[in-house]
């Protein structure tokens, strides 16, 4: 084999394994965007921002909600969140997932934990998408039987 041919079948090779690198990436990466939430419970509406944290996981934080007041006119706090430095914290900006990590061979979403600000109570997780627009976020106690999944849309 001559050296031209030997060079571009090393660059292609390169190229392939590169090019699969950054496809995988950008899949698992899909997810990041703000999305539009309605609790099916409360009937509370907001606007969740998702993204990556340094250490490579995916969380979600509130931006704004539809009624971030309560009833008597104070902004509604994170009072029943299990961390106590947290209880003063606006709902609106809570972090309402948290630690999930991309699993290629399943293609979704998993290991991480959903935090509901309502209840203070966390739940195991797992996210998958449902089409190009709309993830399906499954918060569950043991089992993934005994849970709920909430339907979020993409809104960016």
């Amino acid at each position: 084999m001559n050296k031209t041919c030997y060079v571009a079948i090393s660059l292609l090779f390169f190229y392939s394994i590169i090019s699969s690198s950054l496809q995988a990436q950008n899949k698992c990466d899909a997810i990041i965007g703000t999305y539009h939430v309605e609790d099916p419970f409360s009937k509370d509406e907001s606007t969740v921002k998702i993204y990556k944290t340094a250490g490579g996981q995916y969380e979600a934080q509130c931006l704004d909600m539809k009624y971030p007041y309560d009833k008597d006119g104070n902004l509604r706090l994170d009072k029943k969140n299990p961390d106590p430095a947290k209880r003063e914290i606006p709902c609106q900006e809570a972090i309402v997932f948290y630690g999930f990590n991309y699993d290629d061979a399943e293609d979704r979403w998993v290991d991480g934990f959903v935090y509901n600000p309502n209840s203070g109570k966390v739940y195991n997780g797992e996210i998958r998408f449902e089409d190009a627009k709309t993830i399906r976020l499954r918060g569950y106690i043991g089992a993934k039987l005994f849970g709920m999944t909430m339907t979020w849309t993409r809104i960016d």
